[in-house]
């Protein structure tokens, strides 16, 4: 999320001939791989961090639930 729009950062995964993941690509795979959701957050900022551990625990409580 932070790193995406960072120029020294694409610069770099350019020198590998590599790109940031997409919110599609992250989504993608969070579908292959049979995940209860998607999120993305950062930790620089600190935006959407309580959104990922409130859905954390949501997802866990439901999976125990009979």
């Amino acid at each position: 999320m932070d790193l995406r729009d960072d120029p020294n950062t694409i610069h770099k995964l350019s020198k590998k001939q590599q790109e940031p993941v997409t919110f599609a690509d992250g989504v993608w795979v969070a579908q292959k791989i049979g995940a209860q959701a998607y999120l993305e957050c950062s930790a620089k900022s600190g935006e959407r961090v309580q959104n990922v551990f409130e859905t954390a625990a949501k997802v866990a409580l439901q999976l125990q639930s009979p």
